[in-house]
């Protein structure tokens, strides 16, 4: 009777290496033709390519991050920061995605986790724009005005043309009861004509008006404006 043979140890390295490969290159396909459905406006047809991946394989950080950064856009926040977590994990040092996790905990107001996973991406990137203003943005919402001031001028001595950073400062300097200073970013804004409703409705916030200012006209004429974000159209309201 023949003795069974036993396939040779390297061939069954060598098989298992190539379908890891090809498995890399599935997916790396799978993911190009998610991201270009998300790209035309199918996110439907995007988050079922992405959901097929996970299924592949359920630790595909590319993937989770997509279907998080969807989640987000969709306002589905504690959805996206569990893609987010799951990215992370297998990524823990990406601090892009440490970042994006933090901004998902920021936006379902959950500002412990934020505030950790944003001091981790600062860490991972200290010269990370976007940890910087949500981490000072953070601070703001946690009521530590001075740690928030802190770091806004931290963003802004990297980037003194940050638009969004000085409307924080205005935020943050209000806070600390500095009016005269918010006040005169706001107006600088204003003055050069830069379209930001958050500036009309932070100066209307810190100041008292007894007749009609001169800026009513301009809110109303931003109102006009049919392609107006709705947030943004909200604060020229409140202004």
């Amino acid at each position: 009777m023949p003795s069974a043979r036993i396939a040779p140890r390297g061939n069954a390295q060598a098989k298992q290496a190539a379908n890891d490969i090809g498995m890399r290159q599935a997916i790396a396909r799978a993911l190009q033709i998610a991201f270009q459905l998300e790209e035309r406006g199918d996110p439907e047809g995007a988050k079922q390519r992405y959901e097929q991946i996970l299924r592949a394989d359920p630790h595909q950080p590319d993937a989770l991050n997509r279907l998080g950064v969807m989640a987000g856009k969709a306002k589905e926040y504690q959805a996206s920061a569990h893609y987010f977590a799951e990215a992370v994990k297998v990524e823990p040092k990406n601090a892009p995605l440490r970042g994006n996790l933090a901004v998902a905990y920021l936006r379902s107001n959950d500002l412990a986790n934020a505030l950790i996973h944003l001091k981790k991406a600062l860490a991972l990137d200290k010269r990370s724009m976007i940890a910087l203003y949500n981490l000072a943005d953070c601070y703001s919402l946690l009521e530590k005005p001075h740690d928030a001031l802190e770091h806004v001028d931290r963003l802004l001595k990297q980037v003194p043309d940050h638009k969004r950073g000085h409307l924080l400062r205005a935020r943050v300097l209000a806070s600390l009861g500095r009016m005269d200073e918010a006040e005169a970013i706001y107006r600088d804004f204003i003055a050069r004509g830069v379209k930001q409703p958050a500036a009309y409705r932070g100066l209307s916030s810190i100041r008292k008006f007894k007749e009609e200012p001169p800026e009513l006209a301009e809110v109303e004429a931003l109102l006009e404006d049919e392609d107006a974000q709705r947030n943004d159209r909200s604060m020229l309201h409140f202004a």
